[in-house]
C-alpha cells in the first residue's frame, strides 16, 4: 500500500474576482507495481471537499475540488516515488452539475444540527446558589425544574468500514480532548444510525451517522452538598449575644479522618431534629447560604471522536 511522505511545495493565487486559488503538490512512496490510480488514492491525501489545513495554514471556505495530476518523480526507469498534485479553491461550484460524484467515498461528510428541549430539577438559581425556603431548607419538586436546551450535531458518512465494536465502546461517552471549539467533556455520543448500501451492481458500502449532543456546562453533574451524617462532633454555644448560637465543632481527639466511614455519625441539629442538613462541602453542616457546598460527578468516560474521521471544523 502506498503512504504518503508528506507535502512538497505549496502556492496560491487570488483571481480578479477575490477567489483564491491553492496548488499543494505531496510525494507518495509506493511499490514499483503500483500505478497512478492507486497513488491516487493513498492514505492522507486530501478527499474531495476538504477545507485547505496545512501547517498553520487555514481557509475554510477553500475546497479541495476533482483535480488531480500524478506523475513520476523520475522517468524512463522503475520508480516508488511518485507527485501528486491537487487543487483547493473558494469559488463557489454547483458540484450536481459542474462534475459527477462517481465514488460515492470521495463524498463530503453531511453536518446538521437542532436544539433539544426538556425539563431538569435544578435546586440552584443563576449565580449557582442553592434555592431554600424561608426556614432555610432546600426547595424540591415542580417549582425548581426548568426548560434545558442542548444543541445536537449530527454527522452522516460514506464509510467501507462501519467500525461497529469501536461506536459500541464509544457510546455514551463525551470527548476527551478540544473538539468543534468546545472544551473536553462538552460533546457526547449519544445516537448512532446505519445502513448497507449498494452501488452500481456489485459494490457495498456503509451509510452512517452519528449523533452528538452538546452542552456548554459539560455533561458533569454538580448538585448542592445535603445529608444525613456529618463527621464525628458536637454542637457548641458560641458568641455573647447568641446571634449564631450554634457551632459544629469537630472532635480534636481523636480528630475525625474524612476518608473513613466510620468517622460519620447521624446529623441531630441542637434542637435533637434529623432532617437532612446542608453541608460545606466537607461533611459539616452549613453555617449559612454562602457556605453550602457542591458535589461534582463525573459519571461519563471519554473518548476521542476524531478517530471516527469526522471534521476538524464547521466551515
Amino acid at each position: 500500500m502506498p503512504s504518503l511522505v508528506g507535502e512538497q511545495t505549496w502556492g496560491m493565487e487570488i483571481t480578479d474576482e477575490g477567489q483564491r486559488n491553492y496548488t499543494l503538490k505531496s510525494l507518495v512512496v509506493g511499490d514499483v507495481t503500483d500505478g497512478p490510480l492507486t497513488i491516487a488514492n493513498c492514505p492522507g491525501l486530501p478527499l474531495i471537499g476538504d477545507y485547505w489545513q496545512y501547517g498553520s495554514d487555514i481557509d475554510v471556505w477553500a475546497f479541495r475540488t476533482p483535480y488531480c495530476k500524478i506523475t513520476q518523480v523520475q522517468e524512463n526507469e522503475p520508480n516508488i516515488f511518485w507527485q501528486v498534485e491537487h487543487k483547493f479553491s473558494t469559488a463557489p461550484r454547483a458540484r450536481c452539475q459542474d462534475f459527477p460524484v462517481e465514488n460515492p467515498l470521495l463524498e463530503p461528510d453531511r453536518v446538521g444540527g437542532t436544539f433539544v428541549k426538556y425539563t431538569k430539577q435544578d435546586p440552584t438559581d443563576k449565580n449557582g446558589k442553592p434555592i431554600l425556603n424561608s426556614s432555610k431548607q432546600l426547595i424540591r419538586g415542580p417549582i425548581v425544574e426548568f426548560d434545558k436546551s442542548n444543541a445536537n450535531v449530527w454527522i452522516e458518512q460514506n464509510v467501507t468500514d462501519l467500525q461497529l465494536p469501536l461506536v459500541t465502546q464509544y457510546m455514551d461517552r463525551v470527548n476527551s480532548v478540544p473538539m468543534w471549539g468546545l472544551s473536553p467533556r462538552m460533546v457526547k455520543l449519544s445516537g448512532f444510525n446505519w445502513s448497507r448500501v449498494l452501488f452500481g451492481s456489485c459494490f457495498y458500502f456503509f451509510v452512517r451517522t452519528f449523533e452528538f449532543d452538546i452542552d456548554f456546562n459539560t455533561f458533569d453533574r454538580v448538585g448542592v452538598d445535603e445529608g444525613t451524617k456529618v463527621l464525628r462532633g458536637k454542637w457548641e454555644k458560641t458568641g455573647q449575644n447568641y446571634t449564631k448560637p450554634w457551632k459544629w465543632v469537630l472532635d480534636d481527639n481523636p480528630a475525625p479522618n474524612p476518608n473513613n466511614l466510620m468517622d460519620y455519625i447521624p446529623y441531630i441539629d441542637p434542637l435533637g431534629g434529623t432532617e437532612p442538613t446542608l453541608l460545606n462541602g466537607a461533611g459539616v453542616p452549613a453555617e449559612n447560604e454562602n457556605d453550602v457546598g457542591t458535589i461534582s460527578i463525573e459519571h461519563y468516560k471519554e473518548a476521542n471522536f476524531f478517530e471516527f474521521g469526522l471534521p476538524v471544523i464547521f466551515g
